[in-house]
């Protein structure tokens, strides 16, 4: 018998130095395998029909995202917000989807998962605007921060911002554009808040949900709390009056407890301001709405009353009012025919 024929082992081939991959700079902190989805990227439009105006293409800005998960450019602030939430690992999966569109703004919700299967939700808001509406976002950013500090129940809480590249697309450099954008805490259970034609509030999601009479009152009293707690006495300044109607708000649905409100946008903040000047810019803020007035201030002076005891106590929220009836005897304001003589009489 033959002997076996032996197996000549094949010599592998002498691994020399690797080679070295070139590599965009910015890619050691970004995210290349991320998984980006995008929903609901439609035209949308305002409580009386009307398409809201776009100024660039809402692909050019997905596009500028994307590009800054996949470590195309410096990522100033959305991986670093996301990490912060979610430890370092790589992030892996992003559904972006809009949510909400006014004027000034486009407000995404964004749900992110990491490697780790930890998963967060933040709202990203855009500005519509490489010019007046971008600056009007960073001041609205600033503004945020400062007043979340000084009362955190109301106020989303706003993390890192930013501005965002938006090339041409027919790439003249003329026409480049940075837009300022920047994030905050998902707001969970919250709807964006919106007003009927017959003055009441409703929520505004695909079915609307409407408020009564009474809880359309007793949230214009939480909303008049929520002003007066942006008030520093040291600093005399306050938040600007909410638009209601522009998207300022969100709230929960109508239920078993009282529906609540977060503010997600104030625009500036206003200085020089006493107690006095703050009631009545309060109870001055109306906008006309489908041939009605629209009022912040709640109806009754029982709600107004509550508004004010909640936000600052009974004896400094009497001390308020004593000294605001004062002013307006003196004419430094206003009366105001629309309310009731209780809002006057001591």
């Amino acid at each position: 018998m033959a002997p076996p024929k032996s197996r000549k082992k094949k010599s592998s081939p002498t691994k020399g130095p690797r080679k070295k991959t070139s590599r965009n700079k910015y890619e050691k902190g970004g995210t290349p395998f991320t998984q980006i989805k995008w929903k609901n990227l439609v035209p949308m439009y305002d409580f009386w029909g009307k398409e809201f105006k776009r100024y660039y293409k809402l692909e050019t800005l997905a596009s500028a995202v994307e590009g800054l998960f996949k470590g195309r450019a410096h990522d100033p602030f959305l991986s670093p917000n996301i990490k912060s939430a979610l430890g370092p690992s790589r992030i892996t999966r992003c559904e972006i989807e809009l949510f909400q569109e006014g004027f000034y703004q486009l407000i995404f919700k964004m749900k992110v998962q990491n490697s780790q299967k930890r998963r967060a939700t933040f709202a990203l808001v855009v500005a519509k605007d490489h010019q007046g509406l971008s600056e009007t976002a960073k001041r609205e950013h600033r503004t945020l921060i400062e007043l979340f500090g000084r009362a955190t129940q109301c106020f989303a809480r706003p993390l890192k911002g930013g501005t965002l590249y938006l090339p041409d697309r027919h790439r003249r450099k003329e026409n480049d554009r940075y837009v300022y954008a920047y994030m905050t805490e998902w707001q969970h259970g919250h709807h964006e808040l919106g007003i009927q034609r017959n003055g009441q509030f409703f929520v505004n999601i695909p079915k609307p949900v409407p408020f009564t009479k009474p809880q359309t009152q007793q949230l214009k009293r939480r909303m008049v709390e929520m002003v007066i707690r942006s008030y520093d006495p040291v600093k005399r300044s306050c938040m600007a009056i909410p638009q209601i109607a522009s998207g300022d708000f969100v709230v929960t649905l109508p239920g078993k407890q009282a529906p609540r409100l977060k503010i997600i946008a104030c625009r500036d903040l206003i200085t020089g301001v006493s107690p006095s000047k703050l009631l009545h810019s309060i109870l001055v803020a109306e906008w006309e709405w489908s041939d009605n007035q629209i009022r912040l201030a709640p109806d009754s002076y029982e709600d107004w009353e509550q508004a004010l005891h909640n936000a600052i106590g009974k004896t400094r929220s009497n001390d308020w009012m004593t000294v605001y009836r004062q002013d307006v005897k003196k004419k430094r304001f206003r009366k105001l025919k629309h309310l009731e003589p209780e809002f006057y009489d001591e």
